[in-house]
């Protein structure tokens, strides 16, 4: 039932096997030396070779970190670590020297803190900036929502004025339409009545002209007959 004991089981199997790999290595390097003193430069020279080679990675590292995108808890979790292996071989690295790294690796938001805190004259402890990153982390988030709150809500009251104009538009346009319809109906009758008037008129210049003529009619009769 138990696989954890196995997996334990092997993994040591693995150390032990990788143990044995690099000290057959050590062995075969050392097979051609004769002297119990060529021996120990030799494990003098690989021993101060891989310490070198291990202070020059962990400098490189620790000039070279930057936070990105990480929490500042990440970051100078990152940096403690550095530091710390850096202490286990012999060099450690000054109050002043990780202070200056982690402001170096801060970045674009932390640019009013990185000012203040190099214009100091006793730099902070690794303890004091911990405390400060974080605090000011937590304000910058705050300035962030509440930045996106307003940018929202303006967007929302904009996009309403939008449509109240919109709506406006289709009133004012309605309005004209109707209008439209109502100027045309107005002149058609108009022009109707205009026109009746105009009938009226020739019909009564028909009247008259036919009375007048017979008029005429009757006194000629009456002239002939005298």
């Amino acid at each position: 039932m138990p696989p954890k004991p196995a997996t334990r089981a092997s993994s040591a199997a693995n150390n032990d096997d990788s143990d044995d790999s690099s000290t057959q290595d050590r062995y075969s390097d050392v097979l051609g030396l004769s002297t119990a003193r060529e021996i120990w430069e030799y494990i003098e020279t690989t021993c101060t070779t891989q310490f070198a080679s291990r202070k020059s990675m962990l400098r490189n590292q620790l000039q070279s970190i930057r936070r990105g995108n990480r929490s500042v808890e990440e970051y100078l979790q990152q940096i403690k670590s550095i530091t710390d292996n850096l202490a286990s071989i012999n060099e450690k690295v000054s109050n002043s020297d990780i202070i200056m790294h982690i402001l170096n690796g801060l970045g674009r938001d932390f640019n009013n803190f990185i000012i203040s805190s190099q214009n100091r004259e006793v730099p902070f402890t690794f303890v004091e900036i911990k405390a400060r990153l974080i605090s000011h982390q937590q304000w910058l988030k705050d300035q962030d929502s509440e930045m996106n709150t307003m940018f929202y809500s303006q967007n929302a009251s904009d996009m309403y004025g939008k449509n109240t104009n919109s709506g406006k538009k289709n009133n004012n346009f309605n309005k004209n339409k109707s209008n439209f319809k109502n100027n045309v109906y107005s002149n058609g009758s108009g022009s109707s009545s205009s026109g009746s008037s105009g009938n009226n008129g020739s019909s009564g210049r028909n009247s008259g002209s036919t009375s007048g003529g017979n008029s005429n009619n009757s006194s000629g009769g009456s002239r002939n007959n005298t």
